[in-house]
């Protein structure tokens, strides 16, 4: 049984399903748990239909940041957001048509809902043990999104055309709304799922150090936001975690000669990106090298950085790809290595040991499904920057990732 007091769930006001359910409440009014998932359904339906478009929308990095004033006011963030994008992001899985039939999308939707439901029974955002509990058990649960939604989409890109119900029509628009496509339909997904991810990760992050220890000199973390971010020492660990974990090949990172390379940023994410990035060009590297001219052929890093963004480089001279893949790379099904080959293992980090820059045990959530490349400049274009390949058949690629700098 749960109670409730005044016809709401807690002291928040809610959606207008449950105010006017309980709207003659007084007092504390016991609901069977029956009853209870009602309302929350209720309520999951009101969040994702009436806040569909804020829902689907991540919250970029910039804003943040910006609303990361105290460890109080990320809790709000994550009292206030969560709950609608879950909400939205599994009415979202239900567009495909036919995500009854694909078990990994039944198993998104119940565990979307599930996230939901928790989230919205905690109590208050100032109760920290209760909130803090609920995070880390929903952040757990959706470690397994990627590699269900990397199956997922496997099944559904053999499902043609109009595989999607038809969008919305929306102001200043005539006629009928027209279908997503697979591709918009993966960016939108992964997109709101890199907020929610980054979200989750901040919050947890900033109840072992809050901003006043920036205010009071003791530390230059926010949360997982570094405002002294060093992005050439997080290229140079991301090259021996490659060489020493997989790859037996030479990776060069070049000293910098230009600007300074402290920048506001996720030192967590971008190790991601980067350690991605590299792990790709090693690959490819040590698979078309022989060993008498793998040292003739380095993987060159490379950081410069002006008043007002930073560029990391990486070049590889491993052949390059085909043309005809140049734009084919950018989709969830380009990796025909991990088809081939499965997932690259290797590259993850044993649940034993501790990352570097605050990332947490375990692989990351680049690595190993086929899409880390994707996943990769969605990540960079989520923290307000870019991801660029300039591809050369026959020589190399050189990959360009451009980060903005952001004011604390």
């Amino acid at each position: 049984m749960r109670s409730f007091v005044g016809g709401t769930l807690r002291r928040r006001s809610i959606g207008p399903v449950l105010i006017t359910a309980m709207s003659n409440a007084r007092q504390i009014t016991a609901v069977s748990n029956s009853r209870l998932d009602e309302f929350v359904r209720a309520e999951e339906i009101y969040f994702a239909h009436q806040r569909v478009k804020q829902g689907m929308e991540p919250m970029m990095f910039q804003e943040l940041l910006r609303r990361s004033k105290s460890p109080e006011s990320i809790a709000e963030m994550v009292f206030d957001e969560l709950p609608v994008r879950f909400a939205a992001r599994a009415s979202h899985i239900q567009k495909f048509k036919a995500w009854e039939e694909i078990p990994e999308l039944v198993e998104m939707v119940d565990m979307h809902r599930q996230s939901f439901r928790e989230l919205r029974l905690v109590d208050d955002a100032e109760d920290r043990e209760e909130l803090s509990s609920v995070v880390r058990g929903v952040r757990d649960r959706h470690k397994k999104v990627v590699p269900l939604f990397a199956e997922a989409v496997k099944q559904m890109n053999q499902a043609g055309e109009d595989c999607f119900e038809d969008q919305p029509v929306t102001r200043g628009t005539s006629g009928g709304g027209s279908n997503l496509t697979l591709s918009e339909w993966s960016d939108r997904f992964l997109m709101s799922r890199i907020s929610t991810e980054v979200l989750m990760a901040h919050y947890i992050a900033s109840l072992e150090a809050g901003r006043d220890k920036v205010e009071k000199g003791g530390s230059s973390k926010i949360g997982i936001v570094d405002t002294q971010c060093d992005p050439y020492a997080l290229c140079k660990e991301a090259a021996i975690r490659i060489q020493t974990q997989k790859y037996d090949c030479k990776i060069d990172v070049e000293e910098p000669i230009c600007g300074s390379m402290r920048v506001c940023h996720t030192p967590r994410y971008l190790f991601y990106i980067v350690k991605e990035l590299l792990g790709n060009a090693a690959r490819a590297t040590v698979e078309r090298s022989v060993s008498r001219d793998m040292d003739s052929r380095p993987i060159k890093v490379t950081v410069c950085a002006n008043d007002t963004q930073v560029v990391i480089r990486i070049s590889d001279r491993a052949g390059g790809l085909p043309f005809e893949s140049t734009q084919e790379m950018w989709t969830c099904l380009f990796d025909t290595h991990f088809q081939q080959n499965g997932p690259m293992n290797s590259l993850d980090t044993p649940d034993d040991v501790v990352q570097p820059w605050g990332v947490f045990k375990g692989s990351s959530p680049l690595t190993g499904r086929g899409i880390g490349l994707r996943l990769s400049r969605l990540y960079a274009i989520y923290l307000g920057g870019s991801l660029e390949v300039m591809n050369m058949p026959g020589m190399g690629v050189d990959t360009y990732l451009f980060l903005r700098r952001i004011n604390p």
